[in-house]
């Protein structure tokens, strides 16, 4: 599964994208990266109005593979390598969103899994 990003995308159009596959999983964009196992501030949030253009470091249309398999880690990672962003996933638990840096290590798929197990209990 693949989200093309083209020069006149809307972070909110990744975001839907990613949300159709991933129901109990987000992302969010952040104008600084976080560190290993560390959370991304709020006050860094990239709103998803922002067109990727105005944002992006590189300036081509670009693809994300956002299959089941990759990591949470991986995904982060060539968010960043490909447009210069930083992106961070979260995870639903519940009625809350819980960003996954303990555990971006584990696939989209397990994520999504986890996310679905804890909130319909």
């Amino acid at each position: 599964m693949q989200i093309q990003i083209n020069l006149d995308t809307r972070i909110a159009h990744a975001q839907n994208k990613f949300h159709e596959v991933y129901p109990y999983l987000k992302i969010d964009f952040y104008n600084k990266p976080h560190d290993e196992e560390e959370l991304s501030r709020v006050s860094d949030m990239i709103s998803p109005n922002e067109l990727f253009s105005s944002i992006k470091t590189i300036m081509r249309p670009e693809s994300i593979d956002i299959g089941e398999e990759r990591t949470v880690a991986q995904v982060e990672q060539e968010f960043y390598d490909k447009f210069g962003v930083a992106m961070q996933v979260s995870r639903k638990s519940g009625d809350v969103w819980l960003q996954t840096s303990k555990t971006d290590h584990l696939t989209l798929k397990k994520q999504n899994e986890s996310g679905k197990a804890m909130s319909e209990k």
